[in-house]
């Protein structure tokens, strides 16, 4: 999710460049601080995408992920945490919220 519609636009070019499978899409009504688009793509990719969206954007606040997960029948969205890696704090690997 990103911040300005030029972002999302930026990222999508870039991604697809680097060959990452990658989607343009309206941001979900629950999520509802944002442009009002996003970049979908798969788990698989997220060290990926998340590693060239951080060279990118290196303000944080550009862009946020959020992973899509059903509960009780229903599609819902939370914030992915960002986990250090070998203590590198601008190079956090996504991982999935804990509840």
């Amino acid at each position: 999710m990103f911040q300005r519609p030029g972002d999302a636009a930026l990222a999508q070019r870039s991604l697809l460049e680097q060959k990452l499978k990658v989607a343009m899409m309206p941001t979900p009504r629950d999520i509802s601080v944002s442009c009002g688009l996003s970049l979908r793509f798969s788990l698989q990719d997220a060290d990926s995408v998340r590693a060239a969206l951080c060279e990118l954007f290196p303000e944080p606040e550009r862009c946020s992920f959020f992973l899509s997960c059903t509960e009780q029948g229903r599609r819902t969205f939370r914030p992915a945490v960002l986990t250090e890696e070998a203590g590198n704090e601008r190079d956090p690997a996504i991982a999935p919220e804990t509840v």
